[in-house]
């Protein structure tokens, strides 16, 4: 596969998983960093819709995360 199929390839992944980060952006309104660390500290307490928005979101970001990595490595070879 060309470099440039490669690269659309990534692209098309990451535009897959981006609204799901946005959609979690803009229902709690705070960054993933910051809705990490508030699931974290509610230490003891499970708050199931949480939890489960927890885990997507965290899917979510660690596969753009990876993807945007791939792709730049991709770009720079």
């Amino acid at each position: 596969m060309s470099k440039i199929r490669l690269r659309l390839c990534f692209i098309a992944r990451i535009e897959k998983y981006e609204p799901e980060n946005k959609r979690f952006k803009a229902k709690y309104h705070m960054s993933f960093k910051s809705f990490q660390a508030k699931v974290e500290g509610l230490q003891n307490e499970e708050v199931f819709t949480e939890d489960d928005d927890y885990l997507d979101w965290r899917f979510a970001k660690e596969a753009i995360d990876r993807l945007v990595r791939q792709k730049r490595e991709l770009e720079y070879a």
